[in-house]
Protein backbone atom coordinates (compact mmCIF):
# COMPACT_ATOMS: atom_id res chain seq x y z
CA UNK A 1 0.00 0.00 0.00
CA UNK A 2 1.61 3.33 -0.74
CA UNK A 3 1.00 6.72 1.09
CA UNK A 4 0.97 9.90 -0.58
CA UNK A 5 3.01 13.24 0.92
CA UNK A 6 2.46 16.93 0.00
CA UNK A 7 5.65 18.90 0.79
CA UNK A 8 5.20 22.31 0.88
CA UNK A 9 8.32 24.71 0.94
CA UNK A 10 9.74 27.58 -0.74
CA UNK A 11 13.21 26.10 -0.61
CA UNK A 12 13.98 24.34 -3.83
CA UNK A 13 16.33 22.53 -2.15
CA UNK A 14 13.76 20.68 -0.01
CA UNK A 15 12.69 18.34 -3.17
CA UNK A 16 16.39 17.04 -3.72
CA UNK A 17 17.24 16.78 0.67
CA UNK A 18 13.89 14.22 0.74
CA UNK A 19 14.94 12.07 -2.67
CA UNK A 20 18.62 11.64 -1.07
CA UNK A 21 17.28 10.68 2.58
CA UNK A 22 14.51 8.25 1.97
CA UNK A 23 15.84 6.33 -1.86
CA UNK A 24 14.70 3.31 -0.79
CA UNK A 25 10.88 3.79 0.02
CA UNK A 26 10.34 6.25 -3.31
CA UNK A 27 12.07 3.42 -5.64
CA UNK A 28 10.16 0.85 -3.77
CA UNK A 29 6.74 2.98 -4.61
CA UNK A 30 5.69 3.07 -0.99
CA UNK A 31 5.66 6.52 -0.83
CA UNK A 32 4.34 9.11 -3.34
CA UNK A 33 5.63 12.39 -2.47
CA UNK A 34 4.69 15.46 -4.76
CA UNK A 35 6.02 19.00 -3.92
CA UNK A 36 4.97 22.23 -4.08
CA UNK A 37 6.37 26.02 -3.78
CA UNK A 38 4.00 27.39 -1.63
CA UNK A 39 0.30 27.62 -0.77
CA UNK A 40 -0.95 28.26 -4.21
CA UNK A 41 0.96 25.66 -5.82
CA UNK A 42 0.11 22.96 -2.85
CA UNK A 43 -3.69 23.49 -3.77
CA UNK A 44 -3.66 22.72 -7.53
CA UNK A 45 -1.90 19.44 -6.06
CA UNK A 46 -4.81 18.78 -3.74
CA UNK A 47 -7.39 19.57 -6.37
CA UNK A 48 -5.65 16.86 -9.00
Amino acid sequence: MSRTILVVDDESDMELLMRQKIPKQLSGGDLIIHFAGNGEQALEVLKK
